[in-house]
Order: C-alpha cells, then sequence, then structure tokens
C-alpha cells in the first residue's frame, strides 16, 4: 500500500512540473495513454487486418499501421470523454451486447488466442459504451427540418442529376469519337495508352472471363458474343463505366468457354440517387445528427486537460514521417 501511494504521489507531482512517466503518451483528464496499451491495441487490429485481408500486401498493411497509428490519441481523449458521459449519465453494457459488437467487430475473433480475446471483449465494451455515449448526446440534437431546407435540399439533387447526365453525354461523345480514331485505323493498344482511364492505363488488357462473369451485365454479355475475333465495339456501359470492348480470342478448351478481352475504359460519374421527398428528408436529418455531435464532441474534447511528452511526441513524428 505505502508503495502504490508513493508511486501516484511521483506521478501527479510529475504532472504538476509538466512532465510524465517516460511509457506515458499523455495523460487526459487524469486518464493515461501509455505506448504500451496503444501498441498492444494496434498489434490486435493489425492481426485482425492481416486475417480479413490475407492478400494485402506490405503496402496496404503499412498505411492501415499508419491511420491506426496516427489517429490512436484523438481516439483516445474523445473515448475519455465518452466514457466520462456514460458514467455520468448512468449507461452499462450487458453481455449481449458485447458478443454482438464483437461479431461485428471481427468474424476471426475465435481465431485469436485467449490474451487477444481477453482484449477485443475489453475493446467491445469500451466501444458499446461510446456508442451508447453518442446516441445520448445526438438525443440532444435539433433535428427539425424546415421546409426551405427541404426544398434546397431537393433543389440540390436535381441540379447533381442534371449535372450527371450532361457529363455522361460528353463522356459518351469522347468515347465515341476514340472508337472512330480506331475505325479509321488507329491502333487499339496506342488508343488506351492515350485515353484508357482504367487503373493501369498503360495497357488495354483486360481479362480472360467465363459467360458467369456477365450475369449482372447481361447487355455487355451481348455486345462480346456478337464480336469476331479482332472485333471492337462502340461504346458501352458497364457496372463501373464506359468502354470499348476488343475480343482477342475465345478459350474453348475450358468449360465453359472463356472470352479473352482487352478494353479502353471511361470513368463515369456515380448516378444521383431516385430519392423520395422523405428519404431526402431523412438524410437531411442524419446529417443534422453527424454535424451536431461533431460539434458538441469537438467542444468536449476540447474541455479535456491534456498533459503530452512533448519530447516522446516529437520523436514518435519523426519516426513515422
Amino acid at each position: 500500500m505505502a508503495a502504490r501511494v508513493e508511486i501516484s504521489a511521483l506521478l501527479c507531482l510529475g504532472l504538476l512540473l509538466g512532465c510524465i512517466p517516460k511509457d506515458v503518451i499523455l495523460v487526459a483528464d487524469g486518464n493515461r495513454l501509455t505506448v504500451a496499451a496503444r501498441d498492444q491495441e494496434i498489434e490486435l487490429r493489425m492481426r485482425l487486418f492481416h486475417l480479413a485481408n490475407p492478400d494485402s500486401g506490405q503496402f496496404q498493411a503499412d498505411q492501415r499501421r499508419k491511420v491506426l497509428l496516427d489517429s490512436a490519441e484523438t481516439h483516445f481523449i474523445e473515448s475519455v470523454v465518452l466514457l466520462r458521459i456514460a458514467t455520468e449519465r448512468g449507461l452499462t453494457t450487458t453481455k449481449e451486447e458485447i458478443e454482438e459488437h464483437i461479431r461485428g467487430f471481427s468474424s476471426f475473433f475465435a481465431k485469436l488466442p485467449e490474451s487477444d480475446q481477453s482484449l477485443c471483449r475489453a475493446i467491445a465494451q469500451r466501444e458499446v459504451l461510446c456508442n451508447k455515449a453518442k446516441q445520448s448526446l445526438e438525443s440532444e440534437i435539433d433535428t427539425k427540418i424546415s421546409a426551405e431546407e427541404l426544398d434546397q435540399a431537393l433543389a440540390r439533387l436535381k441540379n447533381y442529376a442534371d449535372m450527371v447526365t450532361m457529363t455522361n453525354s460528353l463522356i459518351y461523345a469522347h468515347a465515341t469519337n476514340v472508337w472512330r480514331k480506331i475505325c479509321g485505323g488507329m491502333d487499339f493498344a496506342s488508343a488506351a495508352r492515350q485515353y484508357s482511364e482504367a487503373e493501369d492505363c498503360s495497357s488495354c488488357e483486360w481479362g480472360a472471363f467465363p459467360l458467369t462473369a456477365f450475369l449482372s451485365e447481361p447487355h455487355l454479355l451481348h455486345v462480346v458474343e456478337t464480336l469476331n475475333i479482332g472485333g471492337y465495339s462502340p461504346p458501352v456501359e458497364g457496372d463501373n463505366g464506359l468502354m470499348i470492348v476488343r475480343l482477342r480470342g475465345i478459350d474453348f478448351n475450358t468449360t465453359p468457354q472463356r472470352y479473352d478481352l482487352e478494353r479502353i475504359f471511361f470513368k463515369l460519374p456515380e448516378k444521383a440517387p431516385e430519392m423520395s421527398v422523405k428519404e431526402v428528408a431523412d438524410c437531411l436529418v442524419t446529417e443534422k445528427k453527424r454535424l451536431g455531435l461533431a460539434e458538441k464532441l469537438g467542444k468536449l474534447c476540447k474541455a479535456v486537460h491534456i498533459t503530452r511528452k512533448q519530447s516522446y511526441s516529437k520523436n514518435q513524428t519523426r519516426r513515422t514521417r
């Protein structure tokens, strides 16, 4: 007991003097974020990331880790605020709520060792409480939608739909012009290098596809089936854009047969959703909740008293650049 009191006294003295223990990144309203706790949670989330994305490369993993590292302090401070609200308002969690949250958190929970499962449950309990605190704050936000706000939103939706229609017309005209150039003798691969907006615009190669690959695009299958080998289509719309398709060959040795295709791809803007007046009003309410909650949390987080180990933060910033 005496040793524990002595440690607490040293910590308080350190905070008063503006310094904190080496392992502590920051102290927010008396709650400490340590390097060990932060790294332990990040490592768990990275293990879950690799289980969920076994084919991801080192670049994707590094990007994911960087996001987790960069947001750790912000999430900690927000959690401090939300957990305090949960305590003040008597919010609690049940075992069923925690287990349900874990199922949404990761489908690979059962593959984790017991120590990781315990940490998952602790994270789930914290997140359930934070979500309940957010819902409590949201209930205080004024979400009334005036007739003027609704009319403005409906007008913006119509304007967006008109803009998409006009943009699509211009892209179709551009793609048709490219198709005419190919019909006039321009090399298909050269046209792809010059005009294609596919991820790899340096190549017109697309892939070898069976009939089943076109189940969601029967009109595209009809176009492919009408092509002779070496022939190409006028611009045709697919699930994710507009394209000029060339049939390079057909593999009859597979069941079903496969079509070896090349393409020149043109991006189309996302279509404006078809929404009823009620759906538009519901979207406005959701947005008011989102903005209102962000404003409330922003003010609460700014009011948190934070003591930060500046030297550690600077070194960590340099290391992660």
